[in-house]
Order: structure tokens, then sequence, then C-alpha cells
């Protein structure tokens, strides 16, 4: 409830966010607008009453006869007063009762618009009033500070209003990341935002797969580890303890520690394999001798496995291919250790190195039962074991095959099986590299 609340305000907030930052950018941008409009209203006003007062100005300094040509004048602009002045100052005519201040040009002076212009001996002066205009122009005000609050506060509306439409998408996806802690099957985030916020939610669920992948991962190879240790370690453990409580002879201590120590080797071989399928992809090496490296892993091998010399036979012609000597232990006894569970003993192991074209190839065959075509096709999959039904001590770890494909795969090369006459044929090949 609480988180629900948080996420509640926290839209709000956003959406109040933008609601007030579209609301003050529109009020400030009108208010200015209408500033302008007034102003200008205004200048263009006092523009047109002055020209039309100089032009009044003009007509009567042409028409100027005399004080009766004044008053005749006056009736032909009403609203209008004229005073008529000598070059000297003094004042020859005027129709008001107070004479208008002596000015040249055109301009506003308090509440009255004045023009005067000099023509011939006399100067006369025009003025009207400014107030009406003024008051006017203050009605014109009002109207437009009345219009700048209603069209703010719509403003405001459709700004909460395109708010929520825009922050929907992000209320849908966090809707769905909040529900996908109780959803048990795939599902991943929702929008029905079709523009960037779909993108969002595509690339989200592509990292959401990718934890889910990861996490599965973590999961089975946890599992999947735990079971393969605790059978060798069950085994080790009875061994110790019935080799401290029976009196034995001394073969029979050897016979026992030999027996341990071939569960330790198992012990490593499992928890070796298992690193290996969990590390990360492989760093660039340089190119190293496969014929060379192979003879050795193969030798040590057999010895690890008291095997004689002829149970296992290697045939390597000089190729060099990029990757790590671990690497490569790692693949060629994955491959020995398959082999050997199902290779008869009259018959010999064949391990192989080749360069061809462009590649190198390793392969490893025996001479037993063979695999099926379902067998080959799935051998390489993470945990898949030919016989479900073989006992642990005998059977192989389920991942060795599955990492060998990891590493090859990961230094640019291939992992198959072939279908011999008998037997069968794993083969890896690698890209050939100069050393």
């Amino acid at each position: 409830m609480e988180k629900d609340t948080f996420l509640q305000i926290a839209n709000l907030s956003h959406r109040l966010r933008l609601t007030g930052m579209l609301t003050v950018s529109v009020s400030i941008a009108l208010g200015l607008v209408f500033l302008a409009v007034f102003a200008i209203v205004r200048s263009q006003t006092m523009d047109r009453r002055l020209t039309e007062l100089s032009k009044s100005v003009e007509r009567v300094a042409h028409e100027w006869n005399g004080p009766a040509s004044l008053s005749e004048e006056k009736e032909d602009f009403p609203g209008s007063e004229f005073t008529v002045f000598a070059r000297d100052g003094a004042v020859l005519a005027s129709t008001s009762v107070k004479p208008l201040l002596l000015v040249h040009g055109s301009q506003k002076i308090r509440h009255q618009l004045y023009a005067g212009i000099d023509y011939k001996d006399v100067t006369v002066v025009g003025s009207s009033s400014w107030l009406e205009t003024e008051a006017g122009l203050k009605q014109l005000a009002l109207v437009l500070a009345g219009l700048w609050l209603p069209i703010t506060i719509l403003a405001g509306a459709v700004a909460w209003y395109g708010g929520g439409l825009v922050l929907r998408p992000v209320t849908e996806l966090v809707s769905s990341a909040d529900r996908l802690s109780s959803w048990s099957d795939e599902r991943l985030l929702e929008t029905t935002d079709h523009a960037e916020f779909a993108h969002l939610a595509q690339s989200l669920n592509q990292m959401i797969g990718r934890v889910r992948h990861a996490a599965k991962v973590q999961e089975q190879f946890a599992s999947d580890a735990a079971h393969e240790l605790r059978s060798p370690l069950a085994v080790l453990r009875t061994g110790i303890e019935a080799t401290l409580l029976n009196p034995r002879t001394p073969e029979q201590h050897e016979e026992a520690l030999r027996s341990m120590l071939g569960q330790v080797e198992r012990l490593g071989s499992i928890v070796e394999t298992l690193l290996a399928s969990a590390r990360a992809d492989s760093d660039p090496v340089p190119p190293l001798a496969l014929e060379l490296v192979v003879a050795q892993i193969v030798d040590d091998w057999r010895i690890s496995r008291d095997w004689d010399a002829s149970r296992v036979v290697f045939s390597g012609r000089p190729g060099s291919a990029s990757v790590s000597e671990d690497e490569l232990a790692i693949v060629v006894r994955n491959f020995l250790d398959n082999a050997a569970r199902y290779s008869p003993t009259d018959r010999p192991i064949d391990v192989r190195v080749e360069p061809m074209d462009s590649e190198v190839r390793l392969s490893v065959r025996d001479f037993g039962p063979g695999l099926s075509t379902e067998a080959k096709t799935q051998a390489f999959q993470r945990f898949y074991r030919v016989d479900e039904a073989r006992n642990r001590q005998d059977g192989g770890v389920g991942i060795g095959l599955a990492v060998v494909k990891r590493i090859v795969e990961s230094r640019g090369g291939r992992v198959g099986f072939e279908n011999p006459s008998e037997g069968t044929l794993v083969w890896a090949v690698f890209p050939k590299m100069e050393e």
C-alpha cells in the first residue's frame, strides 16, 4: 500500500510539475503578448491622432486671414482648439478661453496632444484632448487582463489533461513492473503507447528477459552443482569412515587411498568443469601449437587413469589456433572422459589433430556402442546425459560437452559428431592462426 501511494504521489508530482511549467510559460507568454498589443495600439492611436491634428493645424494655417477665419475653422474640427501666435509670441487669436501653449511640432503634454507649425508670419498651434482615448485604452487593458486569467486557467487544464496522457504509458509501465513480482509466468512490461515508451518497454523487457535467464541459469547451476558434488563427497566420506573404523592391511589402506584419490580427482574435474561453465567469455590469447599441447594433455590424462599407453593413440600434424592451454585441456579431457566411458578395453581411443585449409581439427573417436541421432543432437546441451539411469559415479557431470561447445564457439570454432562405421567420433575445429 505504501509503495502504491508513493508511486501515485511521484506520478502526481511529475504531472503537477509538467502542468505548472506549461501554465506558467503560457501565462508569461500571454502577458507579454497582451502588453505588446496594448503598447502597439496605444502608439498607433497616438500617432494617428497627432497626424490628424497636424493636418488640421496645417489647414488652419493655410486658411488664416484673421480672427474671424479661425472661428470658422473651429466648427470644422470639433473637439480641437487652435491658437495663432505672432512671431514675437503674442497671441493673435484663440478658440479657447485660455491660449494654448506655444509649441513646435507634434507632442503630448499631460493629457493634451499638441501640434504647432510656422506659416508665413504666424505660428499656429492646435490641441485636442487625450483623456477620452486614454479611457478607451484603459478599457482595452481591462479586457485583455480579463482574457488573461481564463486563458491561463484553460491552458492549465489542457496541460493537466495532456500531462495525464503523456504520463499514462509511464503509469502502465509502473503498474506492470509492480505486478511482475507476483507473476509466475513469463509476462513482461505492457504499455498501450506505440512511440518512445514502446521502445523503452521493449528495452526493459529485453533486460528483464536476460535477468530471468541469468537467474534460471544460476538456479539450475547451483542445483545441479550441489547434486553433482553430493555423490563423490558421500562416497569419499564413506570410504574414509570405513577405513578409520575397520582394521586394514597396508595393501587394503593403499587400495582405499587410491579409491579416495579417484574420488578427489573426480571432484576436481567436476569443480573445474562447473567453473568453466560459469566463466565469462574468453579473453584474446596468442596462437597455440595444438599438436604439442594436445599430446601432453592426452599423456597426463592417461597417466591419471593409470592406463597403458596402447589404450590411447595420438597422431597430430602442426597447426596453431587462438585458444588457451586451460581451455584446450577442458575440451580434450571432456572428449576423452566421454570416450573412456563407452570404449572397450581391447580397442584404443583415437585422438587426432589435423590442420585443414583455414582450420585446425581436433577429433576423438571411441569404438563403443555409438550414440543415437537424438543423443548427438542434444549432447552439447547443459546437463544432458545419454543415459539418465547411469550411476553418477560412472557417468559424466552433464555439462562437460556444453562447456566444450561454449569454449570452442567463443574462439570462433565449431563442435559436432560424425557417424563412423563403428563407435563415436566427436570433433572440434578452431580457426587456423599463425604463430
